[in-house]
């Protein structure tokens, strides 16, 4: 055991800064494989796979809700909620105008929100049957990443060697054996 400085270490390899060391390191092509990390440890590997895979699972939720927007979008009755009093008049009675009152101009954003199916909110089918269809998606695509995850992890393992590739396990030895340095 030796404590050793990082810097003293570049400077006897006739590095004068990490950055120029950094340089020297050969680098991987942009669009390499995944498994051309495995030289760096599985979790690299594991890693870009999860960022594809989240890319891919919000992929598929976009394209999901696009029929759900345009439910959304077509219904007219976002114009319901700014009079609390037509729908629930003891809980909200009708206010005396002070001053004028105009109407709340409606973004486009406004419009593709659940609000717009109007204060009974009754959607239609297809609303709950896209949330229901994209619940159990998730959870079939994640029961598929979980095996993935373990199927690359093994095969990163049996490309790469490790320290614990060179170790013996030794059982069954009687009680009386005892570890020596």
């Amino acid at each position: 055991d030796r404590n050793v400085d990082v810097r003293d270490i570049l400077t006897e390899r006739k590095f004068n800064s990490w950055a120029e060391f950094a340089d020297s390191c050969g680098q991987f092509p942009l669009r390499c494989r995944l498994k051309e990390f495995s030289e760096l440890g599985s979790g690299w590997v594991l890693y870009f796979y999860f960022l594809r895979f989240m890319m891919a699972v919000m992929f598929i939720f976009v394209i999901m809700h696009f029929p759900i927007l345009i439910i959304y979008a077509t219904h007219g009755s976002l114009e319901e909620w700014s009079e609390p009093h037509s729908f629930a008049p003891e809980a909200h009675p009708r206010p005396t105008p002070q001053g004028p009152t105009e109407p709340v101009p409606l973004t486009w954003m406004a419009r593709l929100s659940p609000g717009s199916l109007g204060v009974q909110g009754a959607s239609p089918a297809l609303v709950p049957f896209c949330y229901t269809i994209g619940s159990w998606l998730l959870c079939i695509l994640i029961a598929f990443m979980y095996a993935l995850v373990h199927k690359i992890d093994e095969e990163v393992d049996l490309e790469t060697t490790h320290p614990n590739d060179f170790a013996i396990l030794v059982e069954g030895l009687p009680s009386s054996a005892k570890e020596e340095h």
